[in-house]
């Protein structure tokens, strides 16, 4: 009986990562840059006390200033990754 779940458990596990993988490879590289940009921001927050913040402040203020200059493009969806990465950075400090 055990085995059965140990087996149910590794294939669906598969199922999982590979559909991950897929989701993962579909993501444009300046949001997984965004992404990174705001785990490093978070990081370097936290040496102040204040991770978080740090990243959603660099996110907005990152927006402000490309709609401000002209050879720039605003994303909403740039800040929202960059803000998922502060909280990305966030889990993982939890877990030290």
């Amino acid at each position: 009986m055990a085995q059965y779940f140990v087996t149910y458990f590794r294939k669906n596990m598969n199922n999982l990562i590979e559909k991950l993988i897929i989701r993962c490879n579909s993501i444009p590289a300046d949001k997984v840059y965004h992404c990174l940009g705001g785990v490093i921001l978070f990081a370097i927050g936290q040496l102040f006390g204040q991770g978080l913040m740090l990243a959603v402040i660099g996110a907005v203020v990152k927006e402000i200033y490309d709609r401000q200059h002209p050879n720039h493009t605003p994303d909403v969806w740039d800040a929202v990754a960059t803000i998922l990465g502060g909280l990305l950075g966030f889990v993982i400090y939890l877990g030290y």
